[in-house]
């Protein structure tokens, strides 16, 4: 059944998380790419700061949304239960109304 196979397709696909070793590969990466901000040479203090910062916010940005992301069930951006409950619900009108008009037919 078509369905069922992707239902089991999306469970499987939940349960997937990043592995170890690239989250380990992301922090040390935005660490290393915010360090070397201190190897590039900018006349004004203000201004290095400011980008360095910037830097800093954005790379702090993409590595909370994919840690938020990696489990699409829990966190503050996730995937909620009634879209399925809805999905799940109008599986069974049709089943039923397809039910009544064999029984009838």
């Amino acid at each position: 059944n078509d369905v069922n196979d992707l239902r089991t397709n999306r469970l499987t696909s939940a349960r997937f998380r990043i592995p170890l070793t690239l989250k380990f590969l992301l922090y040390n990466g935005a660490v290393i790419l915010v360090g070397s901000m201190f190897l590039v040479h900018i006349e004004s203090l203000w201004l290095h700061c400011v980008v360095t910062s910037s830097l800093t916010g954005a790379l702090a940005h993409i590595l909370y949304l994919i840690h938020d992301l990696d489990d699409a069930f829990t966190g503050n951006l996730q995937v909620g239960p009634a879209p399925f409950e809805r999905a799940r619900d109008s599986f069974g009108r049709v089943a039923r109304l397809l039910a009544s008009e064999q029984a009838t037919g």
